[in-house]
């Protein structure tokens, strides 16, 4: 079979249409392919969408994003700790270039308490940091400008 035909194949497998971390690991897929395909005046036109490669635990280590001619105009990276959280995420541009960097902290019940955006040239440029509540549902997060002044807050009020 071509590449081609497993793509599709692939693509149009319900069980693959909604798939978890865990099917994914279960059926120990490595690799998805998104294949788009457009039909117009009766005419068929192919191309990928996007590359998405996994990692053992059926996280997405690597993501590639492609124009209809077939040209990658961005490719993501992500790393995972131990814990299988996402610690950083690099995306470049089409040439392999570096556009933005990301990193990730979590507290030791696995949540989220922040995350540092950075720029080609490595330098923070907002930075958001995440408060829980006794409930251990997110109450509160603060995002800072890469010189460390509050932009913005957002307040998480909950009703039962």
């Amino acid at each position: 079979m071509n590449r081609l035909l497993i793509c599709l194949i692939m693509m149009f497998t319900p069980e693959l249409l909604a798939q978890s971390k865990k099917e994914l690991n279960s059926n120990r897929i490595k690799c998805l392919n998104e294949i788009l395909i457009n039909y117009e005046d009766g005419k068929e036109e192919v191309y990928y969408e996007s590359i998405q490669k996994f990692n053992k635990n059926g996280d997405v280590v690597e993501e590639s994003l492609f124009y209809k001619t077939g040209e990658v105009y961005r490719n993501i990276k992500s790393v995972y700790n131990k814990n299988n959280e996402k610690t950083e995420e690099e995306t470049c541009d089409g040439k392999g270039l570096l556009l933005e960097r990301r990193t990730y902290v979590y507290d030791t019940r696995g949540r989220k308490n922040g995350e540092v955006q950075f720029d080609r040239q490595n330098q923070p440029v907002r930075k958001s940091v995440y408060t829980y509540n006794k409930q251990g549902l997110k109450s509160e997060m603060k995002v800072y400008d890469g010189g460390g002044q509050l932009i913005q807050m957002k307040k998480y009020i909950y009703e039962h």
